[in-house]
């Protein structure tokens, strides 16, 4: 799998990082792992058709996440993709209701090329030779983390605290996307900071982990001296546009 780290900040992070948003590619399937304002501009520069992007992978429902999921759909349908061409929309308990509503604004178009939804539960989904599994995070009442099992393990945690059965859940990852939201000294529930993210990643056993989801006052040039401190793990800061591959 490849991936290509399409935002990598939040909504109020500078233009060098847009909010979340992630294009996973296999040989021959191409799906987005969660879905922010901008996502469709940095495809757009990346030359990568929307027509040919099969799955939408959702952590939860903040606009920071999924605020391009109808634009995404919107273009799907104006490029006249045909009904053989229909996306999946993979996402937490209450992916139905939220889409269903956002639906109620949008007119007749998008009942002519809906998604197929999926919300997650117990049960593992199929994508591009990955086996997919879930876990409930401390963000939302319904924000889940994903795990892509293939030859090797990728893990993503969307937005979360600190919990165990994250790092449980998170075990052994090859490779893993995690957030980083907030400094320590600027510490909120439902976000990791700096001193989270190293006893995460010291507990979980992540063999190599790719820093996300970063909020100003956290972009700093010493972020990963201060994850890292006495720890001699595998880290780096995540970039827009970056690549990543997962061999």
């Amino acid at each position: 799998m490849n991936i290509t780290i399409l935002g990598s900040g939040t909504m109020v992070s500078p233009f060098k990082r847009n909010p979340s948003g992630y294009l996973l590619e296999s040989k021959k399937h191409k799906a987005l792992l969660d879905c922010g304002p901008g996502v469709l501009q940095k495809l757009n520069q990346l030359n990568v058709d929307v027509l040919d992007i099969d799955s939408i992978f959702l952590s939860h429902f903040h606009q920071d996440h999924c605020s391009d999921v109808m634009a995404i759909l919107m273009r799907r349908y104006l490029l006249k993709a045909d009904s053989n061409q229909k996306m999946v929309l993979f996402g937490p308990v209450g992916l139905k209701y939220w889409f269903n509503c956002l639906s109620l604004t949008q007119g007749d178009w998008i009942k002519k090329l809906p998604p197929i939804l999926i919300e997650s539960d117990s049960s593992e989904y199929d994508w591009a030779g990955y086996k997919i599994k879930t876990q409930k995070t401390l963000h939302t009442e319904n924000s889940i983390a994903y795990m892509f099992i293939g030859l090797k393990r990728f893990f993503y945690s969307g937005d979360t605290d600190y919990q165990d059965e994250l790092v449980k859940f998170a075990h052994k990852a090859d490779m893993a996307i995690v957030e980083c939201s907030r400094s320590d000294k600027q510490a909120v529930d439902g976000h990791l900071t700096p001193a989270k993210l190293a006893r995460f990643i010291n507990n979980s056993g992540i063999k190599h982990t790719v820093v996300s989801h970063i909020y100003p006052e956290n972009d700093t040039p010493d972020l990963k001296n201060r994850i890292l401190k006495d720890n001699n793990f595998n880290l780096e800061i995540a970039d827009d546009l970056m690549k990543l591959n997962l061999i």
